[in-house]
């Protein structure tokens, strides 16, 4: 009656919310196992109901725009409002700095700011969900394949296979230089703490004024070109960061690190917009020629997204964990005292010359 997607969307979206904002509030306050176990299961409830949403989501925003340019414009819009929304989530450490200096305890000027949060985005979520009627835009058609020989079809399809793991490929790098952004300014740039944000906002603020640029180019050159030239963007700096020393000696760290936030923003807003595209185009074509949707299009990026996204996130902190001498400096001690740790301590592998002006940095911080 609903349609194939509205009803998990409408049924996952306050299990959704209610998960993320329930990580904040374990049942024993200070150091337990219990609080473990809470956190554990709720990430688990989290990312199901998180895949239950997401992925009809997803699917139904690829058929119900048909237009291959108009679906650019869409996942511009997306891509922004991601951005907003990440933004006013970074937010939360000053929010917290706000409402601590207007009396409130820290615990709970660290959950109020996520409390607004994940209202927010539970009504965000609930919108769609009642607003659209999917039957206006999509026949609903009974198909009884099994789920075997629909994920054969998929993946015997060439192009979407070549896609999807270039995809998943292209965001465990694109997460790995967000997750070790910190090692390289901080380590090998030698910078203050401060450059980690001003890259930061240099490359989402001139990356969200090149998304305009990005939908008429889409336009006039075709998608491809402009994936594969923000690839090659993206492997030339990597390149530049791994011959550090040779570029900092022409133009010195400040400079690099300003390089760093332009040369990398146009590629990040390339790669947030295009290639959710692309999967809906493909799947478009599919049903036009087989008179079947068997490709599930966006949802693909989900997945892709998610779990290069995570390897990204594993194997960038692998990296900081070994010598990483500046990114926790003052996280490790807030955090640690604001738990009610007795003790920081320091990890062995830097080395006795290098753990002293580390401690020396974390004493700095805390009063432990």
């Amino acid at each position: 009656k609903l349609g194939r997607r509205i009803p998990f969307m409408r049924w996952a979206a306050i299990p959704y919310g209610m998960c993320c904002l329930l990580i904040f509030f374990p049942p024993v306050n200070g150091t337990s196992m219990v609080n473990a176990i809470w956190v554990g299961i709720l990430l688990v409830l989290y990312y199901l109901f998180s895949t239950l949403y997401n992925i009809p989501y997803s699917a139904l925003q690829a058929e119900i725009v048909t237009d291959p340019k108009r679906r650019v414009f869409v996942y511009t819009i997306n891509s922004l409002l991601y951005v907003i929304s990440n933004a006013l989530v970074f937010c939360t450490s000053m929010t917290k700095g706000m409402l601590m200096n207007a009396g409130v305890s820290e615990i709970w000027a660290l959950r109020i700011p996520f409390i607004v949060c994940c209202t927010g985005g539970t009504i965000a979520a609930l919108v769609p969900a009642f607003a659209i009627k999917e039957q206006d835009y999509i026949a609903p058609k009974p198909h009884s394949q099994p789920l075997g020989e629909a994920l054969k079809a998929i993946f015997s399809y060439k192009n979407f296979t070549i896609i999807t793991i270039g995809y998943l490929v292209m965001w465990v790098a694109f997460t790995f230089f967000n997750t070790a952004q910190v090692y390289y300014i901080t380590n090998l740039l030698a910078l203050p703490d401060v450059w980690v944000t001003i890259v930061t906002v240099i490359s989402i603020g001139v990356g969200v004024c090149t998304y305009p640029l990005v939908n008429i180019l889409a336009r006039k050159v075709g998608k491809k070109p402009m994936l594969l030239g923000a690839c090659i963007t993206y492997v030339l700096l990597y390149g530049a960061i791994y011959s550090y020393r040779f570029v900092i000696s022409l133009i010195g760290g400040p400079a690099f690190a300003i390089v760093i936030g332009l040369v990398i923003a146009m590629p990040i807003a390339i790669t947030n917009i295009i290639p959710a595209s692309m999967f809906a185009d493909l799947a478009q074509y599919d049903s036009i020629k087989t008179g079947q949707n068997l490709l599930i299009p966006v949802p693909a990026t989900v997945v892709a997204n998610n779990n290069g996204g995570n390897a990204g996130n594993d194997i960038g902190n692998m990296g900081n964990n070994m010598n990483f001498q500046h990114a926790n400096d003052v996280i490790a001690p807030n955090m640690g005292g604001g738990v009610g740790a007795d003790a920081i301590g320091v990890n062995c592998s830097l080395g006795p010359d290098k753990m002293l002006p580390t401690l020396q940095r974390l004493a700095a911080h805390t009063s432990l």
